[in-house]
């Protein structure tokens, strides 16, 4: 077997060791070879198309965190105890983009700081915007509750209402049952009220 020497021998050698999700990110060089220097070329390209995929995948991973309850700077060394290898500039921009908007605007404007400086300029601000953002909360949950209160007036003002109108409707509905009745009987309402015989002296004091 003769050895190997050429940049077309090596190319042609080294592409069937390539496997298949590796291939795939060079398959444009595979299927169309370069002229000149085929193999350094498909080896360039490997390292580098690889070593962008990894960071891809190193900032999806990242930006499935997030703050929650830690401090600044404990969410930065979370962040490198994940990624301890990546670039430091893409682990600030992430951990960043994971602060609060104020504190955010604050710290990126620190762009030759260190990273670790920080995150301790960030703790410090943590403490500052914390309590206005619990005393915002507290405002709130004052402001539901008077709504609260309000409510519950209002619904007992309609309960009392409907309540008289529930008492008053029986009075009306007996003297209507009066009127039915005295109809019925076949006598007219002033005869029912004050009787026959006082309709007679009126009628007699008309005669006279």
């Amino acid at each position: 077997m003769r050895s190997i020497l050429t940049e077309v021998d090596k190319f042609h050698v080294a592409v069937p060791l390539i496997d298949t999700r590796s291939a795939s990110t060079v398959e444009d060089i595979i299927l169309a070879p370069p002229i000149t220097n085929p193999y350094r070329k498909l080896k360039e390209a490997l390292i580098a198309r690889f070593s962008k995929s990894k960071e891809a995948n190193l900032i999806q991973l990242l930006d499935g965190e997030s703050l929650g309850d830690k401090t600044p700077s404990q969410h930065l060394r979370h962040l490198r105890s994940l990624v301890p290898d990546i670039d430091e500039e893409v682990l600030k921009a992430r951990w960043l983009s994971h602060l609060p908007p104020q504190m955010h605007e604050c710290l990126v404007k620190q762009e030759q700081a260190d990273l670790n400086k920080l995150g301790a300029a960030g703790d410090k601000l943590h403490e500052v915007i914390k309590p206005a953002g619990i005393a915002a909360v507290s405002d709130l949950e004052t402001q539901v509750a008077a709504l609260a209160e309000h409510l519950a007036e209002l619904s007992a003002i309609v309960a009392r209402s409907r309540e008289r109108a529930v008492q008053q409707r029986p009075r009306s509905r007996s003297r209507s049952r009066v009127l039915a009745a005295t109809s019925s009987g076949g006598l007219c309402w002033y005869h029912a009220k004050f009787g026959a015989s006082r309709i007679q002296s009126k009628l007699y004091k008309l005669i006279i």
